[in-house]
């Protein structure tokens, strides 16, 4: 059983298009679904080049029905949107972030008609892709639109760490203060539930970190230990959530990294994102109608172009989105919308 698995070029300045390219000729990709480029065969082409994939190793096909069921090399469905000399490695441009924005929605179509199983994105830079006219804070909230979605919870995955968020890109004052009894209630069951239907895992032991050093060592530094997060713990646990916290996080992620829990609810975004960027992470986005994860990383314009990018992030994600869609086969699952 391989997925096919439409892989989006990024943003053509950033280092996207050749990480998408060397993990698509992975032999462990190879080896798990079938791999298929989306976004524009001179993107392709230049993210080849720099990876030092010969060009009669690249099958571009401009309709669906021109896809070959297996390739020997790497095949990418043409969006012919952007073209040589209209961007430029490591420069920001309206272009470029038109671009990534157009082969998005062409994945989230191709994924919703079953053209594809699923999608992984390459990186994008948030101001390319507002320039290119998706203003979002990021590729997921712009999914979110496209497909009319409410709001996916982002998980991420590395090592044997499977962490949601409970705030991302918000500044450290306003994730304190999105700590609450009733969040964290929230969070931890959407987490659970996650981790069943998405994973497989039908009884999750589930870690919530703490949100003070030492979990405040019994209120000597903070408060919200005792009156927000533990609250929230028992009500969960009641509920018959196999459950634990707050832990300290220092502790925590060590625990994890020995494979202590399932899931892990991170309270602010450094504090989930940090443990994780060793194990060259990927994040899977629960909640959307199509099955979608991404690299941990950014566009990274200051390597573009000089076959310095490292895939393996690229590679993890490709593989977490086929291990995801295995799970859903088997449960006979045609949707991830959280209900």
């Amino acid at each position: 059983m391989r997925p096919t698995i439409g892989i989006t070029l990024g943003e053509a300045a950033g280092v996207g298009p050749e990480v998408a390219v060397v993990a698509a000729r992975d032999r462990r990709v190879a080896a798990a679904c079938r791999p298929l480029l989306i976004g524009s065969a001179d993107v392709a082409a230049a993210g080849a080049r720099v990876a030092g994939v010969p060009p009669k190793s690249v099958h571009v096909a401009s309709a669906p029905e021109e896809l070959l069921e297996e390739v020997d090399g790497i095949q990418v469905l043409d969006t012919d949107d952007l073209h040589d000399g209209e961007w430029t490695p490591g420069v920001l441009s309206q272009a470029a972030g038109r671009a990534a924005a157009r082969e998005t929605a062409r994945a989230v179509a191709l994924a919703t008609d079953g053209t594809i199983d699923a999608i992984v994105s390459a990186p994008v830079n948030k101001r390319a892709l507002e320039l290119g006219g998706a203003a979002y804070p990021g590729q997921t909230g712009y999914l979110e639109a496209l497909t009319g979605s409410p709001s996916a919870m982002t998980i991420l995955v590395g090592g044997p760490m499977r962490v949601a968020l409970l705030s991302s890109h918000v500044s450290l004052t306003q994730a304190i203060n999105l700590v609450t009894r009733e969040s964290v209630l929230l969070a931890v069951q959407r987490l659970a539930r996650a981790l069943d239907e998405a994973f497989g895992i039908s009884r999750p032991r589930i870690a919530v970190a703490a949100l003070n050093p030492h979990a405040s060592d019994d209120g000597l530094m903070g408060v919200e230990e005792g009156e927000l997060i533990e609250p929230a713990v028992q009500d969960l646990q009641a509920l018959g959530l196999d459950v634990v916290g707050p832990v300290p996080a220092d502790a925590l992620f060590l625990q994890a990294d020995r494979g202590a829990y399932d899931g892990i609810l991170a309270l602010y975004h450094d504090q989930g994102v940090v443990p994780l960027k060793r194990h060259g992470y990927a994040t899977f986005a629960y909640g959307l109608p199509v099955l979608r994860t991404t690299v941990g990383h950014g566009s990274a314009y200051n390597i573009a172009g000089q076959g310095k990018a490292d895939a393996t992030p690229m590679v993890n994600a490709i593989m977490l989105a086929s291990d995801l869609w295995r799970v859903r086969a088997r449960r006979g699952a045609t949707t991830m919308v959280d209900r």
